[in-house]
């Protein structure tokens, strides 16, 4: 081990050394060849106030130049790469010539996968700012533009059932012959070891085996409850894009590409490490059936306003607990429950009490004028739209409007979307401008970028190994 551990030791030190004399250059070479995994072609890090490439390559994001080759689909896979793409990355979506499934779901009545109309938030808000390149992976004839499309890529990733990769003749081991400094993502329902690897898996399916439906119908001998919005495709998803980031960064600083295998089943049980940890340890899972109805203490809560809006506080800080109470005029409940145990036992009669003499006195957003929210956590209970209609969303991009004519046409409104949940001082990303491409899209335009002649177009086309759509503006 101490051996192992010496060389790994002596390899950073030189990758750094060799990092350190490649610092002022531009780009990475070999990325078309294969050979980006070498040392040779480790990014170099550009020195405090250098410009040229490196200035350009900042106003692209934290992930400008990074190039992503998405063959995913549904939920989990897209909603990884739209992020990926929201920090900067460029996506392809590969997908089969019908359109894959997602594109079917939640759509207006009469449309299809291939219409050119709006297709719904679900495809949407999935697949924002990519373009779509149709590639029938089953086919012979794809072979090539695969083997083209995984050189010219930084990231390959799948959401496929396990094996269906290898089922094609395309493992990582065949992948990592064309390009071994590519990253190549798979996301699966249960992880790639133990008796249920093979096994398929949808949101609900993970909800249940996670032991999330349980822990939020209030524990074992409760109902389970399914929570909505795909919250185990929308963790694992961004889970999965933190663990690509990691895996470029490792490239970056040790010049190796390699294969990531996330999972459903590996976030869920990230998301409830806190409870989880609690079973571990005690051999025990709440069972008091009350999650998300009652409240444990009246200092981390919901309360009725008079115009029946709620009104949430958390005040996890004696001090805190102190400004609420002197907001509230209940001055006197400061000493009486300081700590935070004497805050946590009486909670719900204490929450009855504030609920009915205090809280139902006034509306929600006069307690919010009353409330110094910046001495002690409080906030509206928004819906949906509340959200939609509350500035701080704008204000911080986290909602934004995308350029859709389209849609615009249709609905007689601007096109609104979800955009980037960080803000970067240095290397800001481009806010979301494109709407979800139309299928195929892209498809002739990244066959002429791959570097096909016309008369090969065409016979991809005839084969129907591609659809082919006008080509569209944009190199790869």
């Amino acid at each position: 081990m101490a051996e192992r551990e010496a060389e790994l030791l002596e390899r950073i030190e030189q990758l750094e050394a060799e990092n350190d004399a490649l610092r002022g250059s531009s780009g990475r070479s070999g990325s078309g060849s294969g050979t980006a995994g070498s040392a040779a072609g480790l990014r170099a890090v550009p020195a405090a106030g250098e410009g040229g490439a490196a200035a350009a390559g900042a106003q692209g994001g934290p992930l400008g130049g990074i190039k992503v080759l998405d063959l995913t689909q549904y939920q989990n896979g897209p909603n990884a790469t739209v992020l990926l793409g929201d920090f900067g990355a460029e996506i392809l979506k590969v997908e089969r010539p019908g359109g894959e499934p997602g594109r079917g779901i939640g759509v207006a009545p009469g449309a299809s996968a291939s219409s050119s109309s709006y297709l719904g938030p679900y495809f949407e808000g999935m697949n924002r700012g990519k373009k779509s390149c149709t590639l029938d992976l089953k086919q012979e004839g794809a072979r090539e533009v695969l083997r083209r499309m995984v050189q010219w890529a930084d990231v390959l990733v799948e959401n496929f059932k396990p094996g269906q990769m290898e089922s094609m003749g395309y493992s990582y081991e065949v992948l990592c012959e064309w390009n071994p400094a590519m990253i190549y993502a798979a996301n699966s329902g249960f992880g790639p070891r133990g008796e249920w690897a093979a096994r398929g898996s949808y949101d609900a399916v993970c909800q249940g085996m996670s032991g999330w439906m349980v822990s939020q119908g209030g524990g074992p001998s409760h109902p389970p409850c399914n929570s909505p919005h795909g919250i185990g495709d929308q963790v694992g998803s961004m889970y999965f894009a933190f663990c690509i980031v990691s895996a470029l960064t490792a490239r970056e600083r040790f010049g190796v590409g390699q294969r990531v295998d996330c999972s459903q089943l590996g976030a869920m049980t990230q998301l409830q490490a806190l409870g989880l940890s609690a079973a571990l340890h005690f051999a025990k899972e709440p069972d008091h059936g009350s999650v998300g109805t009652e409240c444990a203490t009246a200092c981390f809560c919901h309360y009725k306003c008079k115009d029946d809006k709620y009104l949430c506080v958390a005040n996890a800080e004696a001090r805190q607990w102190g400004h609420l109470c002197e907001a509230i005029g209940r001055p006197d409940l400061t000493d009486q429950f300081a700590t935070a145990n004497d805050r946590r036992g009486p909670g719900n009669l204490m929450h009855s009490q504030l609920q009915e003499e205090v809280f139902s006195k006034r509306t929600r957003e006069e307690w919010l004028q009353i409330i110094p929210g910046d001495l002690t956590p409080c906030a509206p209970v928004n819906g949906m739209l509340d959200v939609t209609n509350h500035s701080q969303f704008w204000d911080n991009d986290y909602l934004v409007e995308i350029p859709y004519p389209e849609y615009e046409a249709e609905f007689g409104q601007p096109y609104k979307a979800v955009g980037c949940p960080a803000l970067f001082s240095s290397t800001p990303p481009p806010l979301p401008s494109k709407s979800a491409p139309k299928l195929g899209e892209h498809s002739v335009a990244t066959m002429n970028d791959l570097g096909f002649s016309a008369g090969e177009v065409e016979q991809l086309v005839a084969q129907g190994v591609i659809t082919a759509k006008p080509a569209t503006e944009g190199k790869l």
